[in-house]
């Protein structure tokens, strides 16, 4: 349990930096979103990871894609059964190979508006029923 606490804490200080990336006023919105898309990245791989931990600490079966721990923790009741859960994998996949600025506005948008939320309303009822 102790290697699942440590990813856990990793994860809140991670979307803690993405909620300080969103917040900050920047006179170019170029490099904020830049920095949020960064720390979005970044986040999604602490969550995905922490959520493979948690399956291995409850030998849970799964593979180990990013895509695949995502759905067998929301089939293990680990994960509400939102499919943006699926999306918020798939956006960071694209933004982690592609270099379109028009593609990463549409994906900071969602990041703003969905995804960091999701990511704190997760870490909230988890530290709950820890």
């Amino acid at each position: 349990m102790e290697k699942v606490n440590y990813k856990f804490e990793q994860l809140q200080k991670a979307s803690a930096r993405l909620d300080e990336a969103l917040a900050m006023e920047l006179p170019n919105p170029l490099i904020k979103s830049d920095a949020v898309i960064q720390r979005f990245e970044f986040t999604t791989e602490l969550f995905w990871k922490f959520l493979k931990e948690l399956l291995k600490f409850h030998r849970v079966d799964f593979t180990s894609t990013p895509r695949d721990v995502i759905r067998t923790a929301k089939s293990s009741g680990f994960l509400s059964e939102d499919d943006r859960w699926v999306s918020l994998i798939e956006d960071r996949n694209i933004t982690s190979h592609t270099y379109n600025d028009e593609q990463a506005m549409i994906i900071y948008n969602k990041i703003k508006d969905e995804y960091s939320g999701m990511f704190r309303e997760f870490i909230e009822d988890y530290a709950r029923t820890r």
